[in-house]
């Protein structure tokens, strides 16, 4: 039979334990419901009407550089699988856009570009040094009397290389939306900041679409110094993911457009990039749910010394 001063302490303790919780449970609530509101608003469309590139519609088999993945009318540049042969070069698709070639811009030379011609609609590229690897700027480029449409990435190669800090620095075309700073993979739930940059200069109150591979999308206005945070919506759906591996395997692009109109001329840039999901998403509950087990588990000896202490 319990005692009444066994359950005295039973129930203090579990109400010391369920303060020192409170915090964190009230934590992962509203983490949970701004995550969920995040990707709800993100996927709305984009007030305004978020900028897009033009459909282009095929008969037959696709033309080269034309080929559209399924989630973006935007021009991207995207891996196009593993090429054969040697393990430093990269085999890059581009997409929605008439490009010839691709030019990749290297840490070590930032101001002196090699070119690559597009084949299919993928181009083979690998460093000029073998010696100089690390992150690339790769831009592909179409040009008419009227228009200039521009698709750029970041991309990694194996072996080491300089800090892309004077990459970055360096205009490699009339408009760009440059990262700031460079990033391998972004995450969900992060805030990262670009600069959209026109004739080498920061563009203020320029207006930058964004979309996901997930279906979020959405618009925001560059500030005076020209510069946008975008903070990466929660939309993966890792329900029935169990397995930390396994999320941590997922990924998808995002993809960020700006267009200025500037002497008869429209110049468009996109800038994509890999995202993946938030690796504590989904646990916060659990986290909380654990500690509040844990704190249960912690009064039950101490239950047991007061009771042996009235025997």
């Amino acid at each position: 039979m319990v005692r009444p001063s066994q359950l005295q302490v039973l129930r203090s303790t579990t109400r010391r334990a369920v303060r020192a919780l409170l915090p964190l449970l009230a934590w992962a609530y509203h983490a949970h419901a701004a995550a969920a509101a995040t990707g709800d608003a993100a996927r709305s469309p984009a007030v305004g009407g978020a900028m897009t590139a033009p459909v282009h519609e095929h008969g037959g088999p696709p033309s080269a550089g034309r080929q559209s993945p399924a989630w973006t009318t935007r021009p991207i540049i995207q891996s196009a699988g593993r090429p054969g042969g040697d393990r430093g070069f990269a085999a890059l698709a581009v997409r929605n856009l008439a490009a010839a070639e691709i030019e990749a811009y290297s840490p070590a030379r930032p101001a002196s570009p090699w070119r690559t011609r597009i084949d299919g609609g993928v181009a083979r590229i690998a460093p000029t040094d073998p010696t100089q690897g690390g992150m690339h700027w790769i831009e592909a480029r179409e040009e008419s009397p009227t228009a200039v449409t521009v698709a750029s990435t970041l991309w990694t190669f194996s072996s080491k290389g300089p800090a892309p800090r004077a990459l970055l620095d360096t205009p490699k075309s009339e408009l760009e939306i440059v990262p700031q700073p460079a990033v391998n993979r972004y995450r969900e739930g992060g805030s990262w900041d670009f600069v959209v940059r026109f004739m080498a200069r920061p563009l203020p109150q320029a207006p930058v679409a964004w979309e996901t591979q997930n279906g979020s999308r959405g618009e925001l206005v560059a500030d005076a110094s020209g510069r946008i945070t975008l903070t990466v919506p929660h939309d993966f759906d890792i329900a029935g993911q169990t397995e930390t591996d396994q999320i941590n395997r997922l990924q998808a692009q995002f993809v960020l457009t700006t267009e200025r109109v500037e002497g008869g001329k429209t110049y468009q840039t996109n800038f994509n990039a890999i995202y993946s999901p938030d690796r504590i998403r989904g646990k916060s509950l659990a986290w909380g749910g654990g500690f509040m087990l844990l704190g249960v588990g912690l009064a039950v000896p101490l239950l047991r010394r007061k009771g042996k202490a009235h025997v």
